[in-house]
């Protein structure tokens, strides 16, 4: 089975900086669906970074298909643990 890598308490206000951005694009409650998982999972927080990366270079289209595939993660985040 592989090891599931867990996000570290150093990257925690990093998430906090751009939960600030994603709540001016994204439902409120999806991303604090969002950041509970990026602060468990490092393939959330990792997808948070892409997110602010394609925000910041104004690259819409990306933005959304990251929301889509965190939409997916988090999808099956819920059936893993369930």
């Amino acid at each position: 089975m592989s090891k599931i890598l867990k996000t570290n308490s150093k990257h925690y206000a990093f998430i906090d900086e751009i939960v600030k951005k994603m709540k001016k694009n994204c439902e409120e409650n999806f991303v604090d669906e969002v950041v509970k998982a990026a602060k468990e999972y490092e393939g959330m927080f990792d997808l948070m970074i892409l997110w602010n990366e394609a925000e910041e270079a104004g690259y819409v289209s990306e933005e959304e298909e990251i929301v889509i595939d965190l939409q997916k993660c988090l999808c099956d985040i819920k059936r893993f643990n369930s």
